[in-house]
């Protein structure tokens, strides 16, 4: 007579806008801490779900007992609270079918979906005086500073990063950051901006803005098309935990490989997120798009799965949260585009101006253009990569900025008989060499029948034309 398995439970939690959270302060070793103190976090989750639970990129998984399930929940959500504040994290389990692993995950996460918010730790009297590390939460203590510096007042949270990047920069963190994110920064080298050589600024944004054109930095927000769909018909949890690895090293191989062919120069890069399938970078201005193109095209060689990509220039004062919600919408479209398109991978884009002091919503697109591009394209008008080569051949051939200001008017506001006569017109003075590029490059998108959710027709009720000479024109003022 055989002994029936113990019924289990397969336990997942994960940080809410885990981006947000790693990118809460604008001082680049609150947020190596913060990313950080995440890793520290995923081992505590190995310790409390035990020896086969997955932890990475914000998220958790486990099996359990069934008996032990809601216990383990809540020293997971109490782990959280208490140890990394302002990580808003949930948890949930369901029951597991060793047989029908993929089945089972997605069950439980429909339950983390649903369950409610994740209480706030205990409150404290505050200092009357703000944060001076992300001037957003009350201070509550004090943080020291290296040599006869005066101590800066800290909010919780802030307090808890500088305790993490401390162990960080004493060796005392985790295996799993060094083998991780401290190994991709290694293999990136001198490209990743670093505020402890001594050469460089302590802080990210400006360093990165150092760049052309002056002042701006890329961002980008990359994640994988249908990875959800390959986890589903996966059986088991080590099925899952083999298939997350490939996914983990292909993602930072890609990444890797998308800096050598880009050229990308000392204190260009820093990635925030680089696991699973999801990529949050910033970069100068001028490598974003490059970047973005050809991490598409490895990640694909590698993993075999297509990715979406939002890709957002924006001034270094543009508030983060306008920054991040606008790379993510625009990762909404391409994945649309790809959709569209078959098999592809696709990169949304966009330039962005304001400053810190502008609402979210007055910040808006520098350019009308397309907007979204599939990566290496057939039809060649939507292709991601032959828009960065016309960038780089207008900007080669130094042209009238001015007249060309004109240009993307005309191609955006005019009905289209209209619009290429007068295109026409403000072509013939130009260099022919030049004339020729913009013409390649200004023909409308074919092969798509332009309807209501096509990105090129912008506006229903006037009818602007879209085409991808905007985009093309923008990225050649900062290439």
């Amino acid at each position: 007579m055989t002994t029936p398995a113990p019924e289990q439970a397969l336990v997942v939690g994960g940080v809410d806008r885990v981006q947000r959270f790693i990118l809460a302060s604008s001082r680049l070793q609150q947020i190596r801490g913060g990313s950080a103190l995440l890793v520290e976090q995923e081992n505590g989750a190995r310790a409390i779900l035990g020896p086969q639970a997955i932890a990475g990129g914000g998220m958790v998984l486990g099996p359990v007992a069934a008996d032990e399930a809601e216990a383990r929940t809540r020293a997971l959500r109490l782990s959280y609270a208490l140890q990394a504040p302002g990580a808003q994290f949930r948890a949930a389990w369901a029951p597991l079918d060793p047989a029908r692993f993929g089945v089972s995950r997605e069950e439980a996460l429909a339950r983390l979906a649903d369950a409610s918010d994740p209480g706030e730790p205990p409150p404290d009297i505050p200092f009357v005086l703000p944060c001076d590390a992300c001037r957003v939460r009350p201070a509550r203590g004090l943080l020291p500073q290296q040599g006869e510096e005066p101590p800066l007042r800290a909010c919780v949270e802030c307090r808890a990063r500088f305790s993490a990047h401390k162990r960080l920069r004493d060796r005392d963190v985790p295996e799993q950051y060094r083998t991780t994110i401290g190994d991709l920064f290694k293999r990136l080298g001198d490209r990743v901006a670093d505020p402890e050589h001594p050469s460089r600024p302590a802080r990210l944004i400006e360093d990165l803005a150092q760049g052309r054109p002056r002042g701006y930095v890329g961002y980008l927000a990359a994640d994988g098309n249908r990875v959800g769909e390959l986890v589903r018909d996966l059986p088991t949890l080590d099925h899952y935990r083999a298939f997350a690895t490939r996914l983990d090293a292909a993602t930072r191989d890609a990444l890797v490989a998308a800096a050598d062919r880009c050229d990308a120069r000392a204190a260009t890069l820093l990635p925030v997120v680089a696991g699973g399938d999801d990529v949050l970078l910033f970069c100068t201005a001028r490598l974003a798009m490059p970047m973005a193109v050809e991490f598409a095209r490895e990640f694909g060689r590698r993993a075999g799965v297509r990715t979406g990509i939002g890709v957002v220039i924006a001034h270094a004062t543009t508030p983060f949260g306008v920054l991040d919600e606008r790379a993510h919408q625009l990762q909404r479209r391409a994945k649309a585009l790809a959709r569209r398109a078959g098999d592809a991978s696709a990169i949304g884009f966009a330039i962005l101006h304001g400053t810190e002091d502008v609402e979210p919503l007055r910040v808006r697109d520098r350019q009308l253009g397309v907007g979204a591009y599939l990566v290496d394209d057939p039809s060649a008008q939507l292709d991601a990569g032959r828009l960065v080569e016309h960038a780089k051949a207008i900007a080669a051939e130094h042209p009238p900025w001015s007249r060309l200001k004109r240009v993307s008017q005309v191609l955006t506001e005019l009905e289209d008989p209209r619009a290429t006569v007068e295109y026409e017109l403000i072509l013939q003075p130009l260099a022919p060499r030049l004339r020729e590029t913009l013409r390649r490059a200004a023909a409308p998108p074919t092969g798509y029948a332009p309807g209501p959710s096509a990105p090129w027709i912008v506006d229903q009720e006037t009818r602007r034309i879209a085409t991808p000479i905007p985009d093309a024109l923008a990225l050649a003022e900062i290439l």
